[in-house]
């Protein structure tokens, strides 16, 4: 796929990311559910509260990315049935003042701020004469166009900067184990129920856990 295109597997791609992080939420809540389980069947209740610390956003987090496939899915669908709905002796000729007014239409975002310089030059690179009228005679607007490429590239920018930033704190976070003798875990809460913690290390661990949820929820995907 070129940069000035959009197909099939832009959704399908947008959509596996949705579900990828989906899936990681909710595993990272049954693991927390599991430690919280544990530890109040051993009458330890403020252990159990403490593995159920940021559960909440983890379920916002997890409602989100549900939507977001759900949406990105029926565009999809409603898209393929407008291509084969529409009669091959009518096709919307490509114009190159459609892509005038989307690249104007661009433009007028970004000075109101809503776009970021670097946002509106890919939509522009994107809107191109041949894209515009596949969409345009899949049923959608220009300004409906504009949004969708938005939230695509959002979505691709999100999991780019997540990803990156969740590498930078697991690769901490097993440094830190390595270093403190702790062996190999990959759950620093789980890790919170030993009771052979130092003080030191239970301070770490519980700002680690508390950095952890920042990054989610700073990434966490928002409805429009």
């Amino acid at each position: 796929m070129t940069p000035n295109s959009i197909s099939s597997d832009v959704y399908v791609q947008a959509i596996a990311v949705n579900l990828s992080a989906l899936r990681d939420r909710l595993r990272e809540g049954l693991m927390r559910a599991d430690a919280a389980s544990e530890a109040s069947a051993d009458n330890q209740a403020e252990i159990a509260m403490g593995a159920l610390f940021g559960m909440d956003t983890l379920l916002i987090e997890a409602r989100a990315l549900h939507h977001a496939a759900l949406i990105l899915h029926r565009t999809h669908y409603a898209e393929q049935r407008g291509r084969a709905a529409r009669q091959p002796s009518e096709p919307y000729a490509p114009q190159q003042t459609d892509v005038a007014n989307a690249h104007l239409e661009v433009d007028e975002l970004a000075k109101l701020g809503v776009l970021t310089p670097e946002r509106a030059s890919l939509l522009k690179d994107r809107l191109t004469a041949e894209v515009i009228a596949e969409h345009v005679n899949a049923g959608m607007k220009i300004s409906e166009l504009i949004d969708m490429f938005n939230e695509l590239a959002a979505v691709e920018a999100a999991s780019s900067d997540e990803s990156a930033t969740e590498a930078a704190l697991c690769s901490e976070f097993e440094r830190y184990c390595a270093e403190q003798g702790l062996g190999e875990r990959d759950d620093a809460v789980a890790l919170l129920r030993r009771q052979d913690l130092t003080d030191d290390q239970r301070r770490w661990l519980s700002d680690f856990v508390r950095r952890w949820e920042a990054m989610r929820k700073r990434f966490a995907p928002r409805s429009r």
